[in-house]
């Protein structure tokens, strides 16, 4: 009788080490561990912040609503290749290292990818490597 009382006392336990193991990961303090990922589009915004199109003819910088250039007077008509070409010179000005923080985000992001998903298959794993130890550790003890 002891016997099966111990047995119904190993899988309750096992059932709570179930529970534990594959809620921990919602019960942990995730705050310090979040990582705000940026669209490339928002990394591109993100760069612009201080843009302002230029005058084709003198380059003055202009602010967005100006129709007309205050240093030499033409009228303003910026297609939008040009828009996007003088984007990207400002960008590769200002911000020499935006090629290259791109491609270190995205590496960034992968390893942590990966390290969450090494981290639930190692959860799992203590789990059915516990499990069948604890079986045949009770059926030593107490059948045999």
């Amino acid at each position: 009788m002891s016997g099966l009382l111990l047995f119904i006392i190993l899988i309750g336990v096992l059932l709570l080490a179930t529970l534990v193991i594959k809620y921990s990961g919602s019960l942990r303090d995730t705050s310090s561990t979040n990582v705000r990922i940026l669209t490339p589009q928002q990394k591109r915004d993100q760069a612009l912040q201080g843009f302002h199109p230029h005058c084709i003819r003198c380059g003055y910088p202009l602010l967005h609503e100006e129709s007309t250039c205050p240093q030499c007077g033409i009228t303003i008509q910026i297609s939008p290749e040009e828009l996007n070409k003088q984007q990207n010179n400002y960008i590769l000005q200002n911000n020499g290292w935006f090629k290259a923080s791109q491609g270190f985000s995205t590496a960034g992001d992968n390893l942590t990818r990966a390290g969450r998903n090494i981290s639930k298959a190692g959860n799992t794993m203590t789990l059915w490597i516990t499990i069948p130890i604890l079986i045949i550790v009770f059926l030593l003890l107490f059948v045999f």
